[in-house]
């Protein structure tokens, strides 16, 4: 199957157009996360950090008393 230059140069124009399109349509969806993104005021609400800390020691008693019984203290 042979393509005329004609037809080769126009499936290239072609794709080209699109990976044109797909990238600008990505540029803006950047940018409007980006805007979003900045103007957003990220707020907590109530206060997480003991409760997070008592997360954290209860996983890491249990590793101290499993590696003091491998070593016989």
């Amino acid at each position: 199957m042979d393509f005329t230059m004609n037809k080769l140069r126009s499936l290239v124009s072609k794709w080209q157009s699109l990976i044109d399109a797909h990238v600008d349509i990505r540029r803006k969806m950047r940018e409007v996360m980006v805007s979003q993104a900045q103007s957003c005021d990220l707020k907590v609400h109530g206060d997480y950090s003991e409760d997070v800390g008592v997360k954290m020691e209860r996983p890491a008693d249990k590793l101290i008393a499993e590696e003091t019984e491998v070593i016989g203290v």
